[in-house]
């Protein structure tokens, strides 16, 4: 397993990452400025929402980062005991999800 930020990265977030083209960088960003919320069963989903977006598109632009902002919009990362189960992109609202 490979560590990203706080989190470790599991065999199977590895494998959908390559697979959905989201970088490491990606999650990070992710993981350090999305909202969290619970998903009822155990792990915690998180999100970039509008604010956030704002937010990280002046850091990045002040930074030089090449991240595409705007294409971690639908962009989430699902955690459980500091373990990141999966990442992906989000083509549905998120629903019945309580803030953390």
């Amino acid at each position: 397993m490979e560590t990203i930020t706080s989190c470790t990265l599991s065999q199977h977030a590895k494998i959908r990452s390559k697979q959905r083209g989201i970088s490491k960088s990606s999650i990070n960003k992710i993981l350090a400025y999305g909202k969290e919320y619970f998903d009822m069963h155990g792990a915690h989903i998180h999100v970039l929402r509008k604010k956030e977006i704002k937010t990280l598109h002046g850091e990045c632009v002040f930074y030089g980062d090449k991240i595409s902002v705007d294409r971690l919009r639908n962009t989430y990362v699902v955690t459980a005991e500091n373990t990141i189960i999966t990442v992906g992109h989000r083509y549905r609202p998120l629903n019945n999800l309580t803030g953390v």
